[in-house]
């Protein structure tokens, strides 16, 4: 058997910006690794969708990707989230993490 990606997911204490206010999240779900190979296959979204279900199972709370912190994303995890989660305007921390809108709610 050929591992075809990694995801790495953890809590994280952040300090965010929205706006001219700075908001504390603590204990904040984030995306601190993402890779797959081959890429554009449909192997991104299989695994992306298995760990939502995963930490929304073990959170009990209905976890999405627009309320998640993602680690220093490349410019194809960005388009990757536009794409198959119509994620836009990503807000760019001043700790490389990105945040979206949803984020608050």
């Amino acid at each position: 058997m050929k591992a075809i990606g990694l995801i790495r997911y953890g809590l994280r204490n952040l300090y965010v910006a929205d706006g001219p206010n700075l908001k504390h999240l603590p204990d904040c779900p984030a995306i601190l690794d993402f890779y797959t190979e081959p890429k554009r296959q449909g192997y991104g979204k299989i695994l992306f969708d298995s760990m939502l279900k995963q930490i929304t199972t073990h959170e009990s709370n209905h976890i999405g990707p627009h309320s998640l912190a993602y680690d220093r994303p490349s410019k194809s995890m960005i388009s990757f989230l536009q794409k198959h989660y119509s994620l836009k305007d990503p807000l760019w921390q001043h700790n490389h993490f990105v945040i979206f809108n949803g984020i608050f709610n």
